[in-house]
């Protein structure tokens, strides 16, 4: 047996990724960079959540309908209630909810007793 020929494939492509090695210094910058821009972000965040109510929809709705016992707000309540038990099915339902809440605006304006508790739930379906 003489001598295997080894055929070799030929060059693939080159690659179109390219690293470029950094120094420690370089790296140590950045990574410094990155860690103030997520400390300044997580301060702020900290601060939003601080500042604003961090209650869910249906949990606020439940809230206001302990509140308000007039029969016109309990019909929103028990309409409202029934699709949105969860965050999923509130934004599965996000539409209906919406037009439900703009009916109670049109159809009582003058009436404290349902346009607060409405106003309320469009802060918290804001949130």
């Amino acid at each position: 047996m003489g001598k295997q020929t080894e055929l070799k494939a030929a060059p693939g492509p080159p690659s179109k990724k390219r690293f470029r090695f950094q120094k420690g210094k370089e790296r140590i910058a950045g990574l410094q960079s990155e860690l103030q821009l997520h400390a300044k972000t997580q301060s702020y965040s900290n601060f939003l959540l601080a500042n604003t109510a961090t209650e869910p929809f249906h949990d606020e709705l439940a809230l206001l309908g302990e509140l308000y016992t007039n029969e016109r707000f309990q019909q929103l309540f028990r309409k409202l209630r029934r699709i949105t038990n969860s965050t999923p099915q509130l934004l599965h339902h996000l539409t209906q909810v919406v037009a439900i809440l703009e009916t109670n605006v049109r159809d009582f304006p003058k009436d404290p007793d349902v346009m607060i508790p409405v106003l309320k739930l469009y802060v918290a379906l804001a949130k």
